[in-house]
């Protein structure tokens, strides 16, 4: 028999290997995930619109997956592998880049948040996982450095501030948003005012609706006070503080003289062994203050005052400000870090070469 002639292998066009690997993210295979979208080969936009839509309905349906979503994205950016397109639009051209096609894409679907959530049954499941991971989404890219605080700021305002009762699902979104943010906001001046601004409203709301036919539901009233329970840590999640106390004082009272951590309930006494703490809501047993450094008792921290009125805390919905993903982002493009250029008679002469960093005036 003639030998049957050799059949070439069928090559799937880019945008199904796009989907393949979206749709099949998880946390443990992020970064295979974002090595193997690294190794296509990008030729065309539409390619970069593929992999938006695809991220951005992931993300609308499946909440938990928004980091991994944005790790791809990172590591996407930082490798440098997807090229941008020159296109044209109203006479104007622009560079059609990855940030710009996922912005594009994340706009569509805020603007196309629902503002109503009074719904039942699945219709209102679906509607409320897209709420939280649009917003959990623009969160990771703030944290990575996709947004803006501008952006930010404009976004939590108009779920903040455009009612005089916003929506609980809308309000405990923007919850879990800030939670995620609070530690790089209180970074900078303009992050700190925010974040002050923004509590300062979730708190009013949280007296104002607290009680009465209009009371927000428990769900709601609890994500708040997390907020603010988490602001007054620093960010520091409570399993965090609570092994950093653990591992503080290691007592030696066992039986064999083997060291071993604290047990819930337990403090350390002055000799190092292992005690029951003082029962908290008994009276005169509450935690004793530090001494300060000349020896006198520091006292205890003063209690969150109550917030003051945020004037015009209720903005009209045409006073609000419209959130432009795309404008704001390239208006403030990503810093790159300062170049370095190694010193060239040193490497001639044999020895360490030693890096000098160049002035921001290029010198």
């Amino acid at each position: 028999e003639a030998p049957k002639p050799k059949v070439a292998a069928k090559h799937l066009p880019v945008e199904e290997d796009i989907k393949r690997l979206i749709s099949s993210l998880t946390v443990l295979n992020a970064e295979s995930a974002s090595g193997s979208l690294a190794a296509l080969v990008w030729k065309q936009q539409s390619e970069l619109r593929c992999l938006a839509d695809c991220l951005l309905q992931r993300v609308v349906t499946e909440p938990a997956v928004v980091e991994p979503l944005a790790m791809v994205l990172q590591s996407l950016r930082d490798r440098s592998v997807v090229p941008s397109f020159e296109m044209e639009e109203d006479g104007k051209k622009f560079q059609f880049d990855l940030k710009r096609a996922v912005m594009e894409r994340t706009q569509a679907e805020f603007d196309s948040l629902p503002q109503d959530l009074e719904i039942e049954g699945d219709d209102g499941k679906e509607a409320r996982n897209k709420v939280k991971g649009v917003m959990a989404f623009l969160g990771q890219l703030f944290l990575r450095q996709f947004t803006t605080t501008k952006i930010l700021k404009m976004v939590v305002s108009s779920m903040l501030f455009r009612r005089e009762r916003p929506d609980e699902v809308h309000l405990e979104a923007v919850c879990l948003l800030l939670k995620a943010t609070g530690a790089s906001l209180e970074s900078t001046q303009l992050g700190l005012k925010l974040l002050d601004d923004f509590c300062i409203r979730l708190k009013e709301l949280r007296s104002k609706f607290e009680q009465g036919p209009e009371a927000f539901h428990e769900k709601t009233l609890s994500a708040i006070e997390s907020l603010m329970d988490a602001r007054k840590r620093k960010w520091v999640s409570k399993r965090t503080n609570r092994l950093k106390d653990q591992l503080k004082s290691v007592p030696t009272n066992t039986s064999d003289g083997r060291p071993r951590l604290l047990s819930r309930g337990e403090g350390v006494a002055a000799d190092g062994t292992a005690q029951a703490a003082p029962d908290a809501t008994s009276p005169g047993n509450g935690p004793a203050a530090s001494p300060a450094a000349d020896g006198s008792p520091v006292p205890d921290a003063p209690a969150d005052p109550v917030p003051e009125k945020v004037k015009a805390a209720y903005i009209p919905p045409g006073q609000v400000e419209r959130a432009s993903f795309v404008r704001e982002t390239e208006a403030r493009p990503v810093e790159s870090a300062p170049t370095e250029k190694p010193d060239l008679k040193a490497v001639k002469k044999g020895l360490r070469p030693v890096t000098l960093r160049s002035s921001a005036k290029g010198k």
